[in-house]
């Protein structure tokens, strides 16, 4: 059988507010039969009023049975007696704590399957123990009862997925084992948009953090190397991340007005020709709003977010230092804003939209990082924002984690494919 993944909570879709591009979307569109996984940690009775408000929030909600997850096997029956009884659906097995079995998680995700130590003997384990534990012949039932998908062409269903540049422009795409996390719709617009995508060769990860010690040069040599590939191919390298961002354009400037750096830099690396910052560096957005521009952006949008209110965030690493960076403004930027006005949203401009979210603490210093992170999100939240859009991965994990919550926070990207209306795309 195929299965479906959800992601998020089950209702969850694109701008916080709407079920697009949801788990419950995707199962509606495909009329996919649905089992919900419900986390029963520290609960008995309660588990049934939560079922209960994921069948009624919607009046076809697909849902057709259950699975109780971290519950004992001598609460299990009789909550599934209960939950048959009251709701009339089937629950469909249980899966008990197995601790031997637990798959930790970090930034962006859960670890990745070759970083775990016997994942192999891991997963044999526990599906010995779903097999006693899970109603297979139930599951199996229930996935024959979904209809047969038959293909679909994306380009007559929406005119945006046939639209190409007149000439194709090739941007490097930084992809291996230290950095293999990706937002699957920003590359599907690059593409939609007529981009082709390149690995560098040579590309190893930046690390991240700006080497602050001038004497330094080891940590730079990443981005040296990245920096040189792009020239010896007559390219732009455009950047995603803002601490990527940050780390590769500085080293860059550091090569070109930096004698002593540029030297040992260039002595270490014996390249055929000394780099000296030659590459012009962008990122994503500067893309947007420089080459592809906000007018020609605002025409390609065929869903525009009307109504919504969207704050969006900068933080430090992209302004700052603004004589190198170079970016925007770095006391009253405008890009995102710009860019809010083009996918058709509304920007709330609030105090603290510049302000440095402690991400490079969480770990050391979490009261601390927590106390700025809330900061930021209030002052949105009392604004007038719905939600913030960012564009660095890690303020966005940071102020999602350790913020008030009482906004959500995005990735800029996830908001474009859903203007541009190739998110169904990106989720392939």
């Amino acid at each position: 059988i195929s299965v479906m993944e959800g992601v998020m909570g089950y209702y969850d879709g694109v701008g916080g507010t709407t079920t697009q591009a949801s788990a419950y979307e995707l199962a509606s569109i495909t009329k996919t039969p649905v089992i919900l996984i419900v986390n029963c940690k520290g609960m008995s009775v309660s588990m049934v009023a939560q079922i209960k408000g994921f069948l009624e929030y919607r009046s076809e909600s697909r849902i057709q049975g259950v699975i109780l997850n971290q519950i004992s096997p001598m609460l299990y029956q009789r909550m599934k007696n209960l939950i048959e009884e009251e709701l009339h659906i089937q629950v469909l097995g249980y899966v008990p704590v197995v601790v031997d079995c637990v798959l930790e998680s970090r930034h962006l995700g859960l670890v990745l399957p070759e970083e775990v130590p016997q994942l192999q003997e891991k997963m044999q384990g526990l599906a010995g123990i779903l097999e006693q534990t899970l109603n297979l012949d139930g599951i199996l039932r229930l996935a024959n009862s979904a209809p047969k998908l038959e293909p679909v062409d994306l380009k007559s269903v929406n005119p945006a997925f046939a639209y190409q540049t007149q000439e194709p422009v090739r941007i490097a795409l930084a992809s291996d084992e230290a950095f293999c996390f990706f937002y699957e719709d920003s590359l599907a617009l690059l593409r939609r948009l007529g981009a082709e995508l390149v690995e560098p060769e040579m590309w190893q990860c930046c690390g991240g953090v700006y080497p602050l010690g001038s004497d330094e040069i080891a940590t730079k040599l990443s981005s040296v190397r990245a920096l040189n590939e792009a020239k010896e191919k007559g390219q732009d390298l455009v950047t995603l991340c803002s601490a990527c961002h940050h780390v590769i354009k500085r080293v860059n400037d550091d090569m070109r007005n930096v004698e002593d750096i540029r030297t040992r830099a260039n002595n270490y690396m014996q390249l055929d020709e000394p780099y000296a910052g030659e590459t012009n560096v962008l990122h994503y957005l500067e893309v947007l709003r420089d080459r592809v521009g906000f007018d020609e952006l605002k025409k390609k949008v065929v869903n525009p977010l009307k109504g919504r209110k969207i704050g969006a965030y900068y933080g430090c690493l992209l302004l700052r230092p603004s004589t190198v960076l170079a970016f925007d403004d770095p006391e009253n930027p405008q890009i995102i804003e710009d860019f809010i006005r083009a996918i058709g949203a509304e920007p709330v401009v609030y105090p603290y939209r510049n302000e440095c979210c402690g991400g490079y603490i969480s770990l050391k210093e979490k009261e601390m990082s927590g106390r700025m992170s809330c900061n930021i999100v209030d002052s949105a939240a009392g604004a007038g924002a719905e939600m913030l859009i960012t564009a660095c991965p890690l303020c966005m994990y940071n102020l999602n984690k350790s913020g008030s919550g009482k906004i959500p926070v995005y990735y800029f990207t996830e908001l474009l494919a859903e203007a541009l209306g190739v998110k169904e795309e990106a989720l392939k």
